[in-house]
């Protein structure tokens, strides 16, 4: 959950440079079910307006390890559900 400086300095730049950079984060798209349709009206509402760079790229309080690892897991079973859909629908 926290903003590492390299993707900081790299985000902040892209934004110095023009360009309007958004962050999702991976635990915030490992809650959305694969498939799903909540993905395009998260997304539509993220790139709503127009939102200084600050507002978007702030770190959030550390998660406890367990509430990673249990992230990590949402996140992986996440994958593997979407690679099964993508394999289903190239064999149809």
């Amino acid at each position: 959950d926290q903003y590492f400086p390299p993707r900081l300095l790299q985000h902040q730049l892209l934004t110095n440079l023009g360009w309007d950079v958004r962050r999702v984060r991976w635990d915030d798209w490992a809650k959305l079910e694969a498939g799903s349709d909540e993905k395009r009206p998260y997304l539509q509402k993220l790139l709503e307006g127009s939102k200084p760079v600050g507002a978007d790229l702030q770190d959030r309080p550390p998660k406890s390890p367990a509430d990673v690892q249990k992230s990590l897991q949402n996140f992986r079973a996440m994958l593997r559900m979407t690679e099964e859909q993508e394999k289903a629908a190239k064999s149809a």
